[in-house]
């Protein structure tokens, strides 16, 4: 691991010091991406706060937009760590919320974080 780089637990509970910057290449404006820019020309960090403020505001629209921009920027690591933080954060969210996430996640995987339906799985996680 470098030391650009955060160590994360998996949703399996195993440490995962190696996660790679998944997100590269260009913007949506053609201009090159910084190492933690989303394709929208943020910072990952100010959207996965936003992302963070959003949930716990209840605020649909605000989670949802923060869950679309970080999974389709090649952050949907990034995303699922702070979705399943919140569920434990949050005990009030309860064990439901837990498994829905959870599965969520499992599809997001399976069919391709970059993908459509990965990104749609993230917003429905974030609501």
């Amino acid at each position: 691991m470098g030391d650009d780089r955060q160590a994360t637990f998996g949703t399996d509970g195993e440490l995962r010091a190696d996660t790679p910057p998944e997100a590269s290449g260009t913007d949506d404006f053609g201009e090159e991406k910084g190492a933690d820019d989303t394709d929208g020309g943020y910072n990952r960090y100010v959207v996965s706060s936003l992302l963070q403020k959003a949930v716990r505001r209840s605020d649909e629209e605000i989670a949802a937009w923060a869950a679309w921009e970080l999974s389709r920027s090649g952050y949907g690591w990034n995303l699922w760590d702070r979705l399943n933080l919140f569920v434990v954060e949050d005990l009030r969210a309860g064990q439901d919320v837990a498994l829905v996430v959870a599965r969520y996640e499992e599809l997001a995987e399976e069919w391709g974080e970059g993908s459509w339906r990965g990104r749609l799985c993230a917003i429905h996680a974030a609501l």
